[in-house]
């Protein structure tokens, strides 16, 4: 199978865990509503059942509770893509898509560059890190609500808001693509920056309406940067609300900037939304480029030189049959993606803004925000 690598990057407490555990709970297979669905992956029956029981063990309490969590070192969920939007097709796994989880304290030490006097582990996952990052498809940026909607006064300084949330994402990415003869920037990267707890009662109303509006302008504020790269490169980028527990089923309250307590109603179910929306685009944005450009990453082509002539033709017959029929399987999932995401692909420059709170979300017609008459003399000044 070819892969397609996930990495969330986001700093403590921005809910990295639950969006991990969140994104499994709605795309897989007893809950999706995608026509595609996750699996654990594994190339034997017993790794995979181990797959299975980290998987389930990793996301327990998503069922029916949002408790507080910690995570400790780097994770990598070893996830895998099956589809069922066509009668013929297997349903063994097409897709590797391997999700990287990290305690967020980690994005600190990455930040501030990984230091000799630093502890072995830290070291070491610092280093996993940034590994994951220049091998990363698709690159989820998380940005807590609750410190975006700090002083929602429209002529508000974002500065403390840029230091808590944006400044080392914005750093590492930035240094990253200014890296002479940088490997970040030889290929494309998909980047969606996907708003977190966007549940909170806490979010004003002045930036809670039109789906986000002023939520999101915020956001691309922050992480100017690196909307900015995407823009000179041409990558997908998209801004996509969250929520772990679904609005209206927690209360939060703040005690400090940057501290938040939320308490999730025990009479209710989590209804989390956004993260499915956030990862197909995702993988759609990185299908794309694929096709494309005819990037391939699965396993390594057989060795012929021991074959004879006949032989040898035999196995690249059969090798240019299967891929053939790999490439148009990965643009079947593709054009069905296109279809069901349409919302995502009608905003400007490839930057794409979704609003996304129904549960199955295709039951209802996504819109695309609309932009002021301000936001496009913005864009025309801006080309």
């Amino acid at each position: 199978m070819s892969s397609i690598t996930v990495t969330m990057l986001g700093l403590s407490g921005t809910g990295k865990t639950h969006a991990c555990k969140s994104l499994f709970r709605m795309m897989e297979r007893e809950n999706s509503d995608h026509k595609i669905y996750l699996t654990a992956d594994g190339s034997t029956f017993q790794e995979k059942m181990e797959n299975t029981d980290l998987i389930r063990n990793y996301a327990p309490e998503t069922r029916d509770r949002f408790t507080r969590s910690g995570t400790e070192g780097v994770w990598e969920l070893p996830l895998a893509l099956c589809v069922n939007f066509r009668k013929n097709l297997p349903n063994y796994p097409i897709l590797k898509i391997p999700v990287l989880d990290y305690a967020g304290g980690i994005v600190q030490t990455v930040a501030r560059g990984i230091r000799e006097d630093e502890d072995y582990e830290a070291q070491q996952n610092a280093k996993k890190l940034l590994d994951s990052i220049l091998e990363s498809d698709v690159l989820m940026l998380l940005a807590d609500a609750n410190i975006l909607s700090e002083n929602p006064e429209p002529n508000a300084s974002l500065n403390q808001i840029r230091d808590a949330i944006g400044r080392n994402i914005n750093d590492i990415f930035m240094n990253l693509v200014e890296l002479y003869d940088s490997d970040f920037i030889s290929r494309q990267r998909t980047v969606v920056l996907m708003l977190t707890k966007c549940d909170s009662n806490l979010i004003d109303d002045s930036l809670a309406k039109d789906s986000y509006c002023g939520l999101i302008a915020r956001a691309t504020t922050v992480f100017k940067p690196i909307l900015e790269v995407c823009r000179q490169y041409d990558w997908p980028f998209a801004v996509i609300p969250t929520s772990a527990c679904g609005n209206g089923n927690a209360h939060t309250t703040r005690a400090e900037f940057g501290r938040y307590t939320s308490m999730l109603d025990p009479s209710v179910e989590m209804e989390p939304y956004g993260f499915d929306i956030a990862f197909l685009y995702g993988l759609m944005a990185e299908l794309r480029y694929r096709i494309d450009n005819k990037i391939d990453n699965s396993a390594v082509a057989t060795d012929t030189s021991m074959l004879d002539k006949k032989q040898r033709q035999i196995v690249e017959r059969e090798t240019r049959k299967e891929n053939n029929q790999k490439w148009r399987l990965y643009q079947e999932l593709y054009d069905f993606l296109h279809e069901h995401l349409d919302a995502l692909l009608d905003s400007p420059r490839g930057t794409c803004v979704i609003d996304e709170k129904s549960t199955p979300f295709f039951a209802q017609d996504a819109v695309a925000r609309k932009r002021s008459v301000w936001e496009m003399i913005i864009e025309i000044f801006s080309l």
